[in-house]
C-alpha cells in the first residue's frame, strides 16, 4: 500500500515538472517568435505604437502562432497555480473579442480536461484534499453535481484543481463532465476576451459591459448556491421525518 502511494506521489511530481517544462519551453518559443515585437513593445511610445500592433496582426494569423498560444494556454490551465486570466486577456488583447472568445474557451476545456483525466488515474494528495475539501464535498452533495461543477468553472477564485477531482470522484459521464467545463468556462473565456480587447481599444464601453457582465455573473452564481442549499435542507428534514 505504501508503495503504492509512493508511486503515485512521484507520477504526480513528475507530470508536475513535465508540465512546468512545457510551459517554459513554450514560452521561450514566444519569446523568439516575438522577438521583435517585444523590442518595439520595450521602446513603446506613439511613434511604435502603429508598428508594434502591425507586427502582432501580422503574426497572429500564422497557424504556428495559433498553435504556440493555443499549446501555453492549455498547459497553463492544466497546471495548478499558474495565472490562466493573465494570458486569457493578453489573447483577448491580440485576437480580439470573437476569435480570443473561442481560443480562451477551448484552451481552458481543454487543460481542464488533461487534469480531470489525471486526477482520475493518480487522485489528488491527502494533503490538498485536507488543506480545502470543502469545494469537493460541497459539489459532491449537490442535488444536480453537474450544476455544482458549472459554478466551480465558472467561480475564479475556486481552484479548479478542486473542481476537477469532485468531477472525477462523481464518476459522471464524460458528456456531462465536458458540457460542464463548457458551460462554467464560458463567462470567464468571454470576459477575459472582453477585457483584453478594452485593454487594446481604450474603449470605456466595453468596460463597462465586462463590469456588468462580471455582476450578472456572481448574481447568477449566487442564487444558484441558494438554491442548492434550500434543496440540501429540505432533503435533510425529509431524511429526519
Amino acid at each position: 500500500m505504501l508503495k503504492e502511494s509512493s508511486t503515485t506521489k512521484t507520477w504526480r511530481l513528475l507530470l508536475c515538472i513535465i508540465g512546468i517544462v512545457i510551459i517554459g519551453l513554450l514560452i521561450r518559443e514566444l519569446l523568439i517568435y516575438f522577438n521583435n515585437d517585444i523590442d518595439l513593445f520595450i521602446k513603446f511610445n506613439k511613434h511604435y505604437q502603429h508598428l508594434f500592433w502591425n507586427d502582432i496582426r501580422a503574426h497572429q494569423g500564422q497557424p504556428a502562432t495559433l498553435v504556440l498560444v493555443m499549446s501555453l494556454l492549455v498547459a497553463m490551465a492544466a497546471v495548478p497555480g499558474f495565472p490562466v486570466s493573465a494570458i486569457c486577456i493578453l489573447i483577448g488583447a491580440i485576437y480580439g473579442r470573437e476569435m480570443g472568445f473561442g481560443i480562451n474557451l477551448v484552451g481552458i476545456v481543454l487543460g481542464n480536461l488533461v487534469t480531470y483525466t489525471i486526477l482520475g488515474k493518480l487522485g489528488l494528495s491527502k494533503f490538498i484534499q485536507h488543506h480545502d475539501g470543502r469545494v469537493i464535498r460541497n459539489i459532491s452533495k449537490m442535488k444536480y453535481p453537474a450544476v455544482g461543477l458549472a459554478i466551480g468553472y465558472a467561480v475564479p477564485i475556486i481552484p479548479t484543481i478542486f473542481v476537477n477531482f469532485a468531477a472525477a470522484k462523481l464518476k459522471l459521464r464524460l458528456r456531462n463532465v465536458i458540457l460542464s467545463m463548457i458551460t462554467g468556462s464560458l463567462p470567464a473565456a468571454a470576459l477575459y476576451a472582453t477585457g483584453g480587447d478594452f485593454l487594446n481599444r481604450g474603449n470605456f464601453k466595453i468596460g463597462l459591459i465586462t463590469i456588468f457582465c462580471i455582476c450578472i455573473l456572481f448574481i447568477f452564481i449566487k442564487q444558484l448556491m441558494k438554491y442548492e442549499k434550500s434543496e440540501t435542507r429540505s432533503r435533510g428534514h425529509e431524511g429526519t421525518e
